[in-house]
């Protein structure tokens, strides 16, 4: 890897670097165990989270109180608890306002006669969730549409879902119809950040003995996506995980809603810090950063790099953070665990 030009290294203005906190759902749930915040079957969920160097934070109520200070939230499916008339408003200013929100729904007879306040929640983003339940036995949600959070996989699994009527301003994911509803993305909600819809939350739980869940790799790497995509809404563009994340391997980069036709240079280094940036009034939010290579945007403002990550990495954290010049533009802060 080659150093950093030495213009990078000039002394500027440093932008301030905003914390990395998540707002998880600690009460619509059909079991206190099964809680996103403090369930016993998300417990591998919070720990992939942690890894990522994100802070989580239990949330019973979702007012601008609650979500002030917040990069993202993740939503569940409501079982007896509902979601206010004044939730769903302060969610919806917090996506306008660059905040992320993931939301999923989940199967469940309990919370079918109050489906109607799910999709109340979810009616400002043109989508509805399915009264009743399907795939009791499991279904692979394939093939994907290219996106921050599909980067990298082409299925996930489900099980228990609540499929997706999808519609304006949401756009569908997944390239079949039907079942395969499952996933839709309203990118940069009201000029703010994406809000995320999922029919599932089981396939991110630990010990249920489902037909999919966070066992599986492409369900886990779904997670990361979804999560470095959700706390990226203040930054310029967005890199997901490395895909497959694996040292000894070719792995792939990618960075998204970049300027078109513009190259991007992906910097890495061993810890976060600040790295001034010249002419452009920020830094990079890495300490002693190597510059791992460059890409040109395509039309859709994707910047891609393939890199051969040593297999001496094995179980080391790296950081990466992609930037652009002229115009400037910074990407999330990307810990990656190899």
């Amino acid at each position: 890897m080659n150093p950093l030009a030495p213009a990078l290294l000039l002394s500027v203005l440093a932008a301030s670097i905003r914390a990395q906190d998540i707002a998880l759902d600690a009460l619509h749930a059909p079991a206190p165990d099964q809680t996103l915040a403090t369930g016993a079957q998300f417990a591998e969920f919070r720990a992939e989270l942690t890894a990522l160097g994100f802070t989580l934070h239990a949330r019973s109520v979702f007012g601008a109180a609650e979500l002030d200070g917040m990069e993202a939230v993740f939503l569940m499916q409501p079982y007896s608890a509902r979601y206010t008339a004044g939730e769903i408003a302060a969610l919806a200013t917090f996506a306008a306002a660059g905040g992320g929100v993931v939301v999923l729904g989940e199967g469940g007879t309990t919370a079918d006669n109050i489906n109607f306040n799910m999709n109340a929640l979810v009616a400002s983003y043109g989508c509805s969730y399915a009264p009743t339940t399907t795939e009791g036995d499991g279904l692979r949600i394939t093939p994907l549409v290219r996106h921050a959070v599909t980067h990298g996989i082409d299925a996930f699994g489900v099980d228990f879902q609540r499929v997706l009527t999808i519609g304006a301003p949401a756009t569908d994911l997944s390239v079949l119809g039907g079942a395969q509803d499952a996933l839709a993305v309203v990118e940069g909600y009201l000029g703010g950040h994406d809000v995320v819809l999922l029919s599932d939350s089981t396939l991110f739980t630990n010990g249920l003995a489902a037909d999919h869940d966070l066992t599986r790799p492409e369900n886990r790497r779904f997670l990361r996506n979804l999560a470095v995509n959700a706390t990226s809404g203040h930054d310029a563009f967005v890199v997901p995980p490395f895909a497959p994340g694996v040292a000894g391997q070719l792995n792939s980069l990618s960075a998204y809603e970049a300027v078109p036709g513009k190259r991007v240079y992906f910097v890495g280094a061993f810890a976060s810090g600040s790295t001034p940036l010249p002419g452009c009034g920020l830094s990079l939010q890495l300490a002693a950063p190597v510059l791992l290579g460059s890409g040109v945007t395509d039309p859709s403002g994707t910047a891609n790099l393939s890199l051969a990550v040593p297999a001496s990495l094995t179980g080391t954290s790296v950081y990466v953070q992609a930037v652009q010049l002229a115009p400037c533009g910074r990407s999330n802060l990307l810990r990656a665990n190899f």
